[in-house]
């Protein structure tokens, strides 16, 4: 499905990488910043959990812990320049595992430990819980879908629409809007749910149970796009960096680099260093003529 695709078709893709915000030295730093955010919220949902009733609650966390545990060691390996230099690419899949573990999965604990903390049964404790997950995989299968259909009509090109737009992403908040859309249709589905069966939905509980299934809708949003991305870096070389940190070029810059370079007609060098060759005799043999006549 996706190899008849060109490299140029995933050109947008290559972009945080042309900038340098995903070089390997980036994502080391930036995987050994979630460290510390991981372990935040890993502590708020322990410390939220005793005064919840959410069922089986410390042995859903127990688990969510111990794969924590494994990760942060795997981040703080491969925050390392000796070990993130050799391994780029597992570098990224362990970038992508931890952000989603620190913006998605520990955003949806913290909500489903706060929701147990109202006057609710264990009951509508599941169903809340199987109801967000769904929503959580139709955001997914949106998102891979509206990603998949972009890539085939070439909206991912180099100076596309989406190219632009998505250089211009800092100046532009459009650029944010089909994740908005998509999150907010999901968040919205959630809360009818909600207010069907709570009967009072203050601020604390929408600080503490909707923003985070909020924040849990946005970044499940970005999810297929980081592994299109992943996708890139093994098939395409020009979305890696070499071992001295420069991004490897595409394959249209070597393309224009090659029609850069002046060809050079066959036996030109050769004739160029005949007719030099040519010229000093024939200088030569004039100072020997006249050297000759001053003689005689």
């Amino acid at each position: 499905m996706l190899k008849n695709l060109s490299e140029n078709s995933f050109a947008t893709l290559r972009l945080p990488f042309e900038s340098g915000k995903q070089s390997p030295m980036n994502i080391g730093l930036l995987n050994f910043f979630l460290l510390f955010i991981q372990a935040l919220l890993i502590s708020m949902e322990y410390h939220f959990a005793q005064f919840s009733h959410y069922p089986g609650r410390y042995k859903i966390l127990d688990i969510h812990l111990r794969i924590s545990i494994i990760l942060s060691i795997l981040m703080l390996i491969y925050s390392i320049p000796f070990v993130y230099k050799r391994s780029q690419k597992i570098q990224y899949i362990i970038l992508i595992v931890a952000s989603q573990n620190v913006a998605s999965v520990a955003p949806l604990l913290l909500a489903l430990v706060s929701m147990g903390e109202r006057d609710v049964g264990s009951e509508f404790l599941i169903l809340f819980t199987k109801v967000v997950l769904i929503i959580g995989v139709l955001v997914f299968s949106a998102a891979a879908i509206r990603l998949y259909i972009l890539l085939k009509k070439g909206a991912f090109k180099r100076n596309s629409k989406k190219d632009i737009q998505r250089r211009m992403m800092e100046k532009n908040m459009m650029a944010f809007m089909p994740a908005l859309v998509a999150s907010g249709t999901g968040l919205s589905f959630t809360i009818i749910f909600l207010s069907r069966h709570v009967r009072i939905i203050d601020i604390d509980f929408f600080m503490s149970v909707i923003f985070p299934v909020l924040i849990f809708y946005v970044v499940l949003f970005t999810l297929p796009e980081q592994l299109m991305t992943l996708y890139c870096k093994f098939r395409f070389k020009s979305f890696n960096f070499d071992k001295e940190g420069n991004l490897y070029p595409f394959s249209e810059e070597i393309e224009e680099r090659k029609k850069k370079i002046p060809v050079v007609e066959a036996g030109t060098s050769y004739a160029d260093k005949r007719r030099k060759i040519t010229g000093n005799s024939d200088k030569t043999s004039i100072i020997i003529d006249k050297f000759k006549h001053w003689y005689h």
